[in-house]
């Protein structure tokens, strides 16, 4: 269908909503392209309300973070549209994959927050974060888009859904998904759903449904984040807490928390001492002392400029003094003053052998605060980068892969998904695991199908039969030979129907049996040969015939 909008000439689709399309377009009167965000369709009053909203509060909002409009108009056929400044950089959904750097993940999260701050001190709760709504210039700049499903407070003082649940699930808050009141914590929720994608290139919260994932962040524990990121999980955890009392208070309390997270770790400046003594050799010789002391620099500094104190001077290096010892005598071992340990070091000492204790004993995150991923995130706390406790939680990862294989060699299926979830949670990029919970999920499905055949719970009811599982294991493994067995199960068992109607002469419930097992399996002979005897004229005589004769023979 060809869209005129007077005064723009359209070029082509860029993307397409549930209810609104975008359109690159070039604005005739100052040459230049920008956005046409146009309503498909509307199919009740709220819709075009809804649309017409987004236009109201953009234009109400004037900050350097959130989109220009340019105008809101009507199409020749009365479809409404909003024109807007188009952004070359793209979206962040198409940045996720390629791994974003955690320290860009910041800057664009203080970046977004100050800007949320001024929406939300505005009155307006966005409702709908996602990577998809953040743009960016072409400088790299994030820009926040999309506020077709935001709300002004005054306008709506209870912020519920009213039944409806709006925005992406992956990315919906757990009072948003409730349809409780919502306040500005909402946002900074999803924002920390958005920055933990960006961190670990993964969802936190994906199920097999939608409905599933907005479970999930109901319900379902916070996600962690992979040892290596362990520095942001007071960050993320308090972002995406469940209970918005547990999150930031507000979006600036927010920014201010990244801010000091992006501050750059000072480094205290080495020095190195003589070896003869701690600050001074102190040497007595007739009555006369002397004191040497020797400070070398870590690097050369230039020599203290007039004005400066003492204790910003740098001292500059100069030749050691050299002190004839006496020689130990031939025998004796040169003892070594030994270096004391930091109270930091004792403890992670103290802790990985808690730990190490733990592990042998199978304790890995149970029970509470006495357990090896308890005392590993306690060492990674004191020292993020600690190589001994990453290895340690990779570890711990492998013990639930090790138990999830167990589970699946004793068809455990239940145990198997619950040691598969707590050991991707503890580690998500775990290849063992991932690998492992495709076989579970198979392996829970080929259990279903087993239990939905004994009921003869062959195509129905919906979502819940033999024919409904198997076809769900065929997605994950195409050739999956018991899958395909089991449909051919399911077929014969309609052919046992048929048969059963046909000795009793029922020819049309016998029809249809067979008409239910060639559509789940068009190539079954039993069935095809079955097909040809449901015609009434054609098999009674013969079937009376061999009632007729069965006792005499």
């Amino acid at each position: 269908m060809k869209i005129t909008i007077p005064g723009y000439k359209i070029e082509h689709l860029i993307a397409e909503g549930g209810t609104a399309s975008v359109y690159l377009a070039v604005q005739e009167s100052l040459q230049r392209h920008v956005a046409i965000k146009l309503l498909r369709k509307f199919d009740n009053p709220e819709q075009l309300t809804r649309f017409l909203n987004e236009g109201r509060i953009i234009a109400s909002l004037n900050h350097r973070n959130v989109i220009n409009i340019h105008d809101v108009g009507v199409t020749d056929n009365g479809r409404p549209y909003i024109s807007m400044e188009y952004l070359e950089g793209g979206d962040l959904d198409a940045r996720i994959p390629k791994k974003v750097d955690p320290e860009d993940a910041l800057q664009w999260l203080e970046v977004l927050g100050n800007c949320l701050d001024f929406v939300h001190r505005k009155g307006i709760i966005h409702r709908d974060i996602k990577p998809g709504n953040i743009l960016f210039h072409k400088d790299g700049t994030p820009i926040l888009t999309d506020f077709g499903t935001a709300k002004q407070q005054e306008s709506d003082a209870g912020l519920t859904l009213d039944g409806r649940t709006f925005g992406s699930p992956y990315y919906i808050s757990p009072e948003q998904a409730a349809s409780k009141k919502l306040d500005r914590r909402t946002d900074i929720y999803s924002l920390g759903i958005v920055l933990y994608e960006m961190l670990t290139g993964n969802k936190p919260y994906k199920g097999d449904s939608h409905i599933e994932t907005i479970v999930a962040h109901m319900s379902d524990p916070l996600p962690v984040l992979p040892p290596e990121l362990h520095r942001y999980r007071t960050l993320t955890n308090k972002m995406i807490a469940k209970s918005p009392d547990d999150r930031f208070t507000n979006a600036a309390e927010m920014v201010r928390f990244v801010q000091q997270l992006r501050k750059p770790v000072k480094k205290a400046r080495r020095m190195t001492w003589a070896p003869a003594g701690a600050l001074a050799t102190i040497i007595g010789i007739g009555g006369v002392v002397l004191i040497v002391q020797s400070i070398i620099p870590e690097r050369n500094e230039h020599p203290a400029t007039p004005g400066t104190t003492t204790s910003e001077a740098v001292i500059p290096e100069s030749p050691p003094v050299t002190v004839e010892m006496p020689s130990p005598e031939p025998g004796d071992p040169v003892k070594e003053t030994p270096v004391a340990m930091s109270t930091n070091e004792q403890h992670i000492k103290e802790l990985l052998s808690q730990a190490a204790a733990a592990l042998e004993e199978y304790r890995l995150t149970k029970p509470t605060n006495n357990n090896a991923y308890h005392y590993y995130q306690q060492i990674l706390e004191l020292h993020p980068q600690h190589e001994e406790a990453i290895k340690g939680i990779n570890r711990i990862a492998d013990a639930y892969a090790d138990l999830t294989e167990s589970d699946l060699d004793r068809y455990d299926y239940q145990a198997a998904r619950r040691h598969l979830h707590r050991g991707l949670t503890i580690h998500p990029a775990n290849h063992r695991l991932q690998a492992l919970q495709k076989k579970a999920n198979i392996g829970q499905l080929l259990s279903q199908a087993a239990t939905a055949l004994k009921e003869d719970r062959l195509t129905r009811p919906k979502n819940n039969n033999a024919y409904y599982y198997y076809q769900r294991i065929l997605e994950l493994h195409p050739k999956h030979k018991q899958a395909l067995k089991g449909i051919t199960r399911i077929a014969d068992a309609f052919g046992d129907l048929a048969e059963s109607k046909l000795d009793k002469f029922n020819y049309v419930a016998a029809k249809q049996y067979v008409h239910q097992g060639l559509k789940i399996q068009p190539d079954n002979a039993r069935l095809q040969e079955l097909q040809k005897n449901t015609n009434a004229f054609r098999d009674a005589p013969g079937r009376l015939w061999k009632k007729i004769k069965s006792p005499f023979s």
